[in-house]
């Protein structure tokens, strides 16, 4: 509670705190007695089960109290309770936004939705109906045996309407697009506790609205119906390069985004830069994907698909491996563990030259090297990555294909690259000093690559800092239209007060 100075200033400021505890209070109360089994308080059992999440962050704030409705309905009446009793509340999915208040709260309410679990494969296997509150492994388990699987998360602990809402990249967006370009529809609990069903031929602007432009400005998403396709095995291959190979891997990345997608639809690939101390410092990481398995050499290697053979080339890897495996073995093998405090942020920029990414990640390094000193001093973990991927022509072709999303893109912004910027660390005193470099950082990046005639305003809402303008950069008239659905679906504009921690539509 903040105590101001002027006598005259205390007592409301104290009063405004006093009835806002009240409100959450009562919010939590009035939820007991209409969902009494799907409350839980602090020191219970139930309550700290889901107090678990990716970034310590967000594993450590406390709310009032938990619930965790399981159907549609259920959402209806804790959405509508919120609202009524003036309370703070966020919804949580799967929980791996790395900033507080991304899907846990202080003093308010958390809405868990992981018991809308539902997963229900159409007759003809064209589709599949989905719970908000599922994991993309969940999905795959289902889909593998089937030869089957939907554009989602790569991570298997993903939550699913957290990476839809925010667009989505996924192994297969060479030929697909985006994530949430495959949406076939969803259901949705509007402010008013009016259940709706959004899609390309019913509440059009809200479908679209939701495809990429989040959830907590236009109502909460309780399940998504996805398209299917065909796929079995995935080829993936890891290389690990000495820290010197940065230029070498910026090359022949930028041949691929460029050139090496646009042949082949069916390659995905990211690249990571990372400082390592039991490495020696900065190590290299090349991550391959291919939705069509090349030839098996022997029982435990596989041959290269040509679009990633210029990487063959290049000196210093010390490390190589490659699989063939299904969608649910490749998800779970690039899990992150738990427990580390996290942020991130990401700046978009045409691809073209590789200069671009060298000198972006230069900035990078001059940034990480000071926070690395002061961690060490501090006997501090400080796990810091640079990652950068294409969003490439064919993906910008796919998402135009397959009808409007809210983010702004066409194919005549492509080819891009993307490249995001994420800490991990373990001491709470390092905050300040991590997430206020990382602010700097993306903007010295973002002036860098306008001096380079290179600069793309997007900036991807899933790997966006809690500070981004996302929304805003998704354009002008984007924006407008995505205020006015607001506008039109939330005229009270209870969203936008009640529900914290993400992007607002101002």
């Amino acid at each position: 509670m903040r105590l101001v100075p002027t006598l005259g200033l205390v007592t409301p400021l104290l009063t405004t705190s006093v009835l806002a505890n009240n409100n959450i209070s009562d919010a939590c109360s009035a939820l007991f007695d209409s969902l009494s089994q799907r409350v839980a308080y602090p020191n219970s059992s139930s309550y700290d089960t889901c107090m678990s999440y990716w970034s310590a962050r967000q594993s450590v704030q406390r709310p009032n109290c938990v619930v965790t409705p399981a159907t549609a309905q259920e959402v209806s009446v804790v959405l509508t309770t919120l609202i009524r009793h003036n309370s703070s509340f966020t919804f949580r999915s799967g929980g791996h936004t790395p900033h507080e208040n991304g899907s846990n709260i202080d003093e308010g309410v958390t809405v868990d939705l992981k018991r809308l679990n539902v997963i229900q494969l159409s007759d003809n296997k064209t589709s599949v109906s989905v719970g908000a509150g599922l994991r993309w492994g969940d999905i795959s388990e289902v889909l593998d045996p089937h030869g089957l699987a939907v554009l989602g998360g790569r991570d298997a602990d993903v939550g699913v309407a957290g990476l839809l809402l925010g667009g989505g990249f996924s192994y297969f967006s060479g030929r697909h697009g985006w994530a949430c370009d495959n949406v076939l529809g969803m259901e949705v609990v509007l402010a008013s506790g009016t259940i709706v069903y959004a899609s390309a031929s019913q509440h059009q602007e809200l479908f679209r609205a939701l495809k990429g432009g989040g959830g907590s400005s236009f109502g909460v998403v309780t399940r998504f119906d996805l398209a299917t396709i065909k796929q079995g095995d995935l080829w993936t291959r890891t290389l690990l390069f000495a820290g010197q190979a940065k230029e070498a891997i910026a090359a022949a990345a930028t041949t691929l985004i460029t050139k090496g997608m646009n042949n082949d639809l069916d390659a995905h690939a990211y690249f990571v830069r990372t400082h390592q101390p039991n490495y020696g410092g900065f190590i290299n990481i090349a991550s391959f994907y291919h939705a069509t398995p090349p030839p098996a050499i022997n029982a435990t290697a596989y041959a290269t698909p040509p679009v990633f053979q210029t990487f063959d080339e290049i000196p210093g890897a010390f490390s190589n491996t490659s699989a063939v495996a299904n969608l649910t073995a490749v998800s779970k093998s690039i899990e992150t563990p738990y427990g580390q405090r996290q942020a991130w942020s990401n700046v978009a920029f045409s691809a073209g030259s590789a200069t671009v990414i060298t000198e972006l990640i230069s900035l990078w390094e001059e940034a990480i090297l000071k926070i690395v000193a002061q961690a060490a001093a501090r006997g501090a973990t400080y796990s810091p990555f640079v990652i950068y991927q294409a969003i490439s022509s064919g993906q910008l072709k796919a998402s135009k294909e397959r009808g409007e999303n809210a983010m702004g893109l066409s194919p005549d912004h492509g080819p891009m690259v993307m490249m995001h910027f994420l800490s991990g660390w373990d001491d709470k005193g390092l905050d300040d000093l991590i997430l206020q470099s990382t602010k700097e950082l993306v903007h010295v990046a973002e002036v860098k690559t306008q001096k380079l005639c290179a600069h793309r305003k997007f900036v991807y809402m899933n790997y966006g800092g809690e500070w981004q303008d996302v929304l805003q950069r998704y354009g002008p008239g984007n924006y407008a239209r995505l205020l006015q659905t607001s506008l039109r679906y939330d005229p009270q504009r209870n969203l936008q007060r009640l529900w914290k921690g993400y992007y607002k539509l101002y």
